[in-house]
């Protein structure tokens, strides 16, 4: 397997941070990026509208991914093995798990729903859009929330460099979950 991974990044408006403009992470099956890449990740921060900021791409034909996942198995990935009466089974392509943001940062019903929209045609009712956004914020504010539980450290942080004072509860500041920030 080969990888390619690029990033395009400036400074914040803030000029603190690196901002990333764009990301590519393509895997191809050879043991150089030549040709299609099986699938890619990427991110475009100006991406335009109707598209998705953060996407995935699958290239290959089931083909592909079948020979991959069955060199897989033979070279001892245990996810791949089966018993010898199931290989076709543990070779199909519905079994590939791409991830997609952990439990926090995974894409929403509502990026599903427009994606139908936008890349199959369906015909959305006259308050999809409104519904959709309000949706979509509603939940990335409930997960920014969430996210913040996960992790108080950085959101303290967060706040005290945006010119905010914190002051931890008497009982002691909450531990951060390395559990939940480090899970797969």
């Amino acid at each position: 397997m080969a990888l390619e991974v690029t990033y395009r990044c400036e400074l914040d408006g803030s000029g603190h941070y690196l901002k990333v403009l764009s990301s590519k992470v393509a895997v191809y099956a050879g043991r150089r990026p030549k040709g299609d890449p099986l699938f890619r990740y990427e991110y475009v921060h100006d991406q335009g509208d109707g598209l998705p900021a953060g996407h995935l791409h699958v290239h290959a034909h089931r083909d592909q991914f079948t020979r991959v996942m069955t060199l897989a198995a033979v070279s001892g990935a245990s996810r791949r093995q089966a018993a010898p009466d199931a290989e076709l089974e543990s070779a199909r392509m519905s079994r590939i798990h791409f991830p997609t943001g952990g439990h926090r940062f995974r894409p929403t019903l509502e990026d599903v729903l427009q994606m139908i929209e936008e890349e199959f045609g369906a015909i959305p009712g006259k308050t999809w859009p409104e519904v959709l956004r309000a949706n979509r914020v509603h939940w990335r504010r409930h997960q920014t929330g969430a996210a913040v539980r996960d992790c108080p450290s950085e959101a303290v942080r967060v706040l005290e460099e945006l010119g905010y004072v914190v002051t931890p509860p008497s009982e002691g500041p909450a531990q951060d979950r390395e559990d939940r920030l480090a899970a797969f």
